[in-house]
């Protein structure tokens, strides 16, 4: 009788999932994210909609519902809806302190949250819902026993909040926290531990104000890989040709992505051939760039011809670029080959995309949002990236990005989205990633 009311299903698995060593946690996990983003999806479409019209599939949730549909929606969820749903749950948690609220949750999922609320601008508030000391526990928790997980899935939820954490006392308490968390596992010589840690320290060596020597004299035992920039050399094939391939899907916005990526490379220094299924868009001078993408319509045998060309002449694309919402993101995933060197995830991947990616491509430079990726930040980005190589110009992301900021500055629906885009040499959880997979090696 349960299963065939959604709202009390949810609330079922939100009961359970509460519970210290639940059973079939990994399938709890799995419907409370598909329940999640059944709710948010409609959220997000209902984003012009007045609050009380797009709110009110959720008006009788509670706190805790609430918290749920954000920290398993974290691939999907829009600003606007995550703010809505957050101010919504701070005015249910009524007088509950934030603290005493995670705990009857059971910690599940505290440290996405977390990252969430300081990407989202939303950490404070929360905070302030709780005692100074609860505060404290509360961010000692969140950066204390990393090493016993089995993967780093929770290293990189610290890592990546890094970026977004700009208070004074916070971040003194995040200091403290890693260097205690160094020492001890230093003295217990447990390789795992001063490497999470140890790295963790390195993101605190330019922001740091206390502590300077010490931080920088760990920080160069841990080097964290500079991924600032891609050499022109290195995206071209022996042919001397970079080639690209974009995967466009048939959902609701992929024509209208289509068409308007098409109409960016619409100029002098670019012809396309239409092949019915796909196009190729090649350069007419400078370096030579050949862009393949499918046309969205097309989804299945427009990917599948290209795969073709491209097994059949033992090409690799230099480029391979995601363009769907992230439900399609794998299918790109799993297109990967360890040469490509640029990915773009228009939509964000998470941890466990993040992970998938540097499985098949250890050294590849990822391009993620945290947001469902827009056409316009998608279109420009891509050209300026492909004007560079044409140029016989590295790929120097901060450049890029600089740009970016300043043309997008006169859209400010587009600006608001590319904010919520992250370059490679801002994506702390693959940066984390890829420097620890590298000192794991040399245990």
């Amino acid at each position: 009788s349960i299963g065939t009311n959604s709202e009390a299903y949810l609330r079922e698995m939100l009961h359970l999932r509460a519970l210290k060593n639940p059973y079939g946690i990994h399938s709890l996990d799995d419907d409370l994210t598909i329940y999640s983003l059944k709710y948010v999806r409609v959220l997000n479409d209902l984003h012009n909609e007045k609050d009380d019209i797009r709110f009110a599939s959720v008006k009788n949730f509670t706190a805790e519902e609430m918290y749920t549909l954000i920290v398993y929606s974290e691939e999907e969820i829009f600003t606007s809806t995550f703010n809505g749903l957050f101010s919504r749950m701070m005015i249910k948690l009524g007088a509950v302190s934030g603290f005493e609220f995670l705990n009857q949750l059971g910690d599940n999922r505290f440290r996405t949250f977390i990252k969430m609320a300081a990407g989202f601008g939303k950490l404070k508030p929360f905070l302030q819902s709780m005692t100074s000391l609860y505060q404290q526990m509360l961010m000692i928790k969140f950066v204390s026993g990393l090493e016993q997980y089995n993967d780093l899935s929770q290293a990189v939820e610290v890592a990546d909040a890094f970026a977004s954490i700009n208070d004074s006392l916070i971040l003194k308490i995040l200091r403290g926290t890693i260097r205690y968390e160094y020492v001890r596992f230093s003295t217990l010589q447990n390789f795992k531990g001063t490497t999470i840690y140890g790295l963790l320290s390195n993101l605190f060596v330019e922001r740091n104000v206390s502590s300077a020597n010490w931080f920088a004299s760990v920080s160069e035992q841990y080097s964290i890989p500079n991924i600032g920039r891609v050499p022109n050399a290195k995206l071209f094939d022996k042919n001397k040709v970079c080639r690209w391939l974009i995967y466009f899907y048939d959902d609701e916005d992929g024509t209208a992505s289509f068409a308007s990526f098409i109409k960016t490379f619409t100029d002098k220094n670019w012809i396309i051939a239409d092949s019915g299924a796909y196009v190729l868009i090649k350069s007419k001078v400078g370096k030579q760039v050949y862009i393949y993408a499918n046309k969205p319509k097309h989804e299945y045998d427009g990917q599948e011809k290209l795969e073709a060309i491209f097994s059949n002449n033992d090409y690799v694309p230099e480029i391979l670029v995601h363009r769907g919402h992230s439900y399609y993101a794998y299918k790109t995933i799993e297109k990967l080959n360890e040469e490509t060197q640029v990915f773009i995830l228009g939509s964000c991947g998470g941890y466990h995309s993040i992970s998938m990616i540097l499985e098949r491509a250890p050294d590849i430079g990822i391009v993620s949002s945290k947001q469902i990726g827009t056409m316009f930040v998608n279109n420009p980005m891509l050209k300026l990236m492909a004007e560079s190589i044409r140029q016989g110009k590295d790929l120097n992301w901060q450049k890029i990005w600089n740009e970016l900021d300043v043309s997008l500055k006169n859209n400010p629906k587009a600006y608001e989205r590319f904010l919520d885009y992250i370059p490679p040499h801002k994506n702390l959880g693959a940066i984390f990633i890829k420097a620890y997979s590298k000192m794991m090696e040399q245990e």
